[in-house]
């Protein structure tokens, strides 16, 4: 089965790596994915290459421009191509690709699977960069006409459901855990606590902040180290030195390679407030590192609280302080439950696993557009 994929090559974020993900499990069962994409910025471009290498099929549109003019080039040579690339299918993985694309390929009548990362009238609230009627418009309009529609956790797939009175299928986002495998366990005398996200209000950044004032007071040989951009990184800078934190705590940007992060770390923390999956929790656990993590969402089901890490209180930096220094203050459980986390995203998680669940859904997308 040959199934298309569209991305924009000056921004990877979790949705894409996902996305990216899925193809390589594709690939690995013998099925051909195909990528549609401007071609990648410079920050970016390891992680096409690596889809290059294992052998995924890919197209660029050129150098990507800048709002309205990128998604629709994008989205022009997707439509044009799609006859002369043989494309079986269609997997509308990223909301901005698929309201450009999606009504022209129903009238093309190419089979759409579309996958949801987050729900629309919750993100409506969160991206500035679009307007939330046409957010809410296209979000239910694609659920609506899709062939099959995804969620990337079971409370989101709940909750779509629920709100649109639509079928929809809850399949997990995959885990390059390859990547991972290679990090060891934890040792040394310096604790790093990591977190992986963007600097936004609702990653809760600010949470982990006012957290690790009181963390820092307690306990020795820790650092926070939190690796993301976004536009909350002054009023971050502020609250770090606000608390006399700047020694301890630090923001140090994007980063291409989390696994290298992640193999000094000792735990990751994901506090946010609002979270539809939560990929570096899962990336935490293939690198055999607990977590502490907001209970909400899908962190709820990538954790189980006290197997393979802890969820805390959203918004409260108090419990997520006291999940923390429990963590620090005892290595033997906090190693055990990494362990736990691997073997839990081994079970869960491959892109193989995930890949072979999606392909149920694509066989079912494709007898109901016949």
């Amino acid at each position: 089965m040959r199934i298309s994929f569209t991305a924009s090559g000056n921004h990877v974020g979790g949705a894409t790596m996902a996305m990216f993900n899925l193809m390589i499990g594709l690939l690995r069962l013998g099925h051909e994915p195909v990528l549609i994409a401007t071609t990648p910025s410079k920050k970016y471009e390891d992680h096409f290459e690596r889809l290059r290498k294992i052998g995924v099929e890919m197209h660029f549109t050129g150098t990507a421009h800048s709002g309205l003019t990128h998604w629709l080039r994008l989205a022009s040579h997707a439509l044009t191509n799609l006859n002369r690339y043989n494309i079986d299918l269609v997997h509308l993985h990223l909301p901005k690709e698929a309201a450009f694309l999606f009504y022209t390929l129903k009238s093309l009548h190419i089979p759409v699977v579309s996958t949801f990362e987050g729900d629309p009238f919750l993100e409506a609230r969160f991206d500035v960069t679009f307007d939330k009627g046409i957010i809410i418009k296209v979000g239910s309009n694609l659920m609506a006409m899709a062939d099959a529609v995804t969620a990337c956790s079971s409370w989101l797939a709940g909750r779509l459901g629920r709100v649109w009175n639509i079928n929809v299928y809850a399949v997990p986002n995959p885990i390059d855990v390859e990547r991972f495998l290679g990090i060891k366990e934890w040792c040394g005398s310096e604790k790093i606590v990591v977190a992986l996200a963007r600097l936004v209000p609702i990653k809760g950044i600010d949470v982990l902040v006012k957290a690790a004032r009181r963390v820092s007071s307690e306990c020795r040989d820790v650092r926070f180290i939190v690796a993301g951009e976004g536009p909350s990184k002054q009023e971050l800078m502020g609250l770090i030195n606000k608390y006399g934190l700047r020694e301890v705590f630090s923001l140090v940007g994007f980063i291409s390679s989390p696994e290298n992060l992640l193999s000094k770390s000792y735990m990751v923390v994901m506090p946010s407030l609002y979270e539809p999956f939560g990929m570096p929790a899962a990336e935490a656990g293939a690198a055999l590192r607990p977590v502490v993590a907001s209970n909400t969402g899908g962190l709820a089901e990538i954790l189980i609280d006290g197997y393979n890490g802890f969820l805390a209180r959203p918004g409260d930096p108090v419990d997520l302080a006291d999940k923390i220094i429990w963590l620090l203050e005892n290595e033997d459980v906090s190693k055990e439950m990494g362990r736990r986390g691997r073997v839990r995203v081994l079970e869960n998680y491959t892109p193989v696993l995930v890949a072979k669940k999606y392909l149920e859904i694509y066989q079912r997308a494709l007898n109901n557009s016949r």
